[in-house]
C-alpha cells in the first residue's frame, strides 16, 4: 500500500490507475516505457534524485512525458538540449523517432540543418542506421548544396561495408556532382570499406554522375579533399 501512495504522489498517470482498482500484487499496465527509464523514475520518487546520461535521457524523457512526471520531464529536456552536440545529436534524433517525440526530433532537423558539414563528419553520423539518414538527408535537402549532401551521404556509405548494400537507394537520394573516380577513392579512404568495396562503389556513384549529367566522370574538381 505505501509503494502505492509513493507512484500516486509521483506521477498523475500511476495515480489514475490506481484510482481504477486495487492492483496490489499485480504489475501496473504501462505498456511503451523503456525498462530502464521506468526504473529510473521509480528511484526517482523515492529519493528525489535521477542522474541522467547521454543517451539515456531521451528514453526518461518519453517516460517522465508518458507518466505525467513534469519536473523530471523537465530536467531531462533541459539535460538533452545541454548535451546537443554534432557528436551526440544523430543518436537523439534516432531515439526521438523511436519514442515519437515529434518536437525534440524537430529540433534535432533544426541543428543538424543548421551545423550540418560538422554533424556529418562524427562517428555519430556515420553509425547511424540507413533509416536515420534517409529522414536527415531528406529534411536537410533543400539548405544544403548537392555537394555537401553527397559528401555526407559517400562517408556513410564507405564507414561500414553494411552499407554499400544502401548504395543504390541513397544514390536516388542525392545527386552526385562532378567528381571523378579516383576522387572517390581518395574521399573513401578513410573509411571501413574494402579496397574491392569501396571501388565497386566509386565505380557505381562516378557511372550515376555521368548517366545523370552527361559529363559527371569528366569531374570539374568541384570536390575539395582538404
Amino acid at each position: 500500500m505505501c509503494h502505492q501512495v509513493v507512484l500516486s504522489a509521483g506521477s498523475k498517470r500511476f495515480a489514475n490507475m490506481l484510482e481504477q482498482g486495487n492492483l496490489h500484487g499485480e504489475e501496473l499496465p504501462v505498456w511503451g516505457v523503456d525498462s530502464d527509464a521506468l526504473e529510473a523514475i521509480i528511484s526517482f520518487f523515492y529519493s528525489a534524485e535521477c542522474t541522467l546520461s547521454y543517451p539515456g535521457a531521451v528514453a526518461v524523457l518519453d517516460a517522465a512525458t508518458r507518466l505525467d512526471v513534469p519536473a523530471l520531464a523537465a530536467a531531462a529536456e533541459e539535460f538533452i538540449r545541454e548535451t546537443m552536440l554534432p557528436a551526440t545529436v544523430t543518436t537523439i534524433l534516432t531515439q526521438s523517432l523511436q519514442f515519437k517525440m515529434s518536437e525534440l526530433a524537430a529540433t534535432c532537423f533544426d541543428y543538424i540543418n543548421n551545423r550540418f558539414e560538422d554533424v556529418a563528419a562524427t562517428s555519430d553520423f556515420t553509425s547511424a542506421s540507413f533509416s536515420t539518414l534517409s529522414q536527415i538527408l531528406g529534411h536537410v535537402q533543400g539548405s544544403q548544396s548537392e555537394l555537401a549532401l553527397f559528401k555526407a551521404a559517400w562517408c556513410w556509405i564507405i564507414a561500414d561495408v553494411k552499407h554499400i548494400n544502401h548504395l543504390e537507394a541513397i544514390l536516388r537520394m542525392v545527386k552526385v556532382p562532378g567528381i571523378t573516380f579516383n576522387e572517390l577513392i581518395q574521399l573513401g579512404s578513410r573509411g571501413q570499406a574494402g579496397s574491392a568495396q569501396l571501388a565497386a562503389a566509386a565505380a557505381a556513384a562516378a557511372t550515376a554522375a555521368a548517366a545523370a549529367g552527361g559529363d559527371g566522370g569528366g569531374g570539374s574538381g568541384v570536390l575539395s579533399l582538404s
